[in-house]
């Protein structure tokens, strides 16, 4: 699934109370008892995702390249397809996986999964207030035993009882969290909802025959997708490589290789369907008031949101 292997709402948590068990500036410490990469200039670094490989960094904005990148085999960064400072980390192969918060001046680490060996933990829907997460179960061979959804509350996480199957992608919409299964018969994903107030009630089956499972929302409207295209009765997208939405801006972000393998990045305005900028060399971006900030090998580029 895309959201595994390729597999960012600049708001507060609403996770009052969340234990934080590292706090680390740019320049070194650890996180996850992982060395996070160091900065040769204080107060020059900040903290970035490389969102394609979906690598930690310090990258410099006085020099305007990357500094270090966490390059540690099958140590992979998830990341939710809504604009959010909150990330999954852990390793595809031994585990040990932990929730974070990362901004540009520090690494939180919120969550740390308790069975660190049998236990894995990927973002699946937020709106800014909650937050989901895929959440797998693995035997000591490393098979995976059981898949389904934990809500995030204060400290820990707590598993959704009725969820089962392979739970692949979710978004959140109005009152409602939606998400999609896998299902290996048909080669095709099943649209499941539950309402929030009442996430321990049964999963209602919204559709199945989807031919990809990725979930996005945008001014309270549910949109699907196919491998070309993110869609609703109402409005389609063309589908790139990495899609996120802005829905307090209402835009979609969208980051791509062109035919010369550099990595792009298009703003679009959902509304009218136009680009409202571009940029190349992408590393990363943030989404700040009215202004996106693209950081970008050797230059970075700020684009307006009229």
């Amino acid at each position: 699934m895309k959201k595994f292997v390729l597999m960012l709402l600049i708001v507060q948590l609403a996770i009052a109370g969340c234990s934080r068990h590292s706090d680390v500036q740019p320049g070194g410490g650890a996180v996850n008892d992982v060395e996070l990469p160091k900065c040769s200039e204080e107060g020059q670094c900040i903290y970035l995702i490389n969102r394609y490989s979906q690598k930690l960094l310090t990258y410099n904005e006085k020099t305007k390249s990357i500094e270090e990148q966490q390059d540690i085999p099958n140590y992979i960064y998830y990341e939710f397809n809504t604009v959010s400072p909150y990330f999954t980390v852990g390793n595809s192969i031994t585990n040990g996986f932990s929730i974070l918060r990362i901004d540009k001046d520090n690494v939180k680490e919120s969550v740390l999964l308790k069975d660190r060996k049998n236990e894995a933990i990927f973002p699946l829907a937020t709106n800014g207030e909650c937050y989901f997460f895929i959440h797998s179960y693995y035997d000591d061979s490393g098979k995976e035993t059981k898949r389904t959804i934990a809500e995030l509350i204060q400290d820990s996480t707590k598993d959704i009882p009725n969820v089962s199957g392979l739970v692949s992608y979710g978004t959140i919409v109005k009152d409602k969290l939606y998400y999609t299964v896998y299902d290996e018969t048909s080669n095709s994903f099943i649209l499941h909802s539950l309402l929030l107030n009442n996430l321990e009630a049964a999963p209602r089956i919204e559709a199945d025959n989807l031919e990809t499972g990725e979930l996005y929302s945008t001014n309270g409207e549910l949109l699907t997708s196919s491998n070309e295209l993110i869609f609703n009765d109402r409005i389609q997208f063309e589908k790139k490589t990495l899609n996120y939405i802005d829905d307090e801006h209402e835009i979609l972000i969208q980051i791509y290789p062109n035919q010369q393998a550099d990595l792009v990045l298009d703003v679009i305005d959902i509304a009218s369907k136009k680009q409202i900028g571009s940029a190349s060399g992408v590393i990363d971006f943030s989404v700040d008031d009215q202004v996106i900030t693209v950081y970008c090998e050797e230059h970075i580029k700020q684009i307006n949101i009229p």
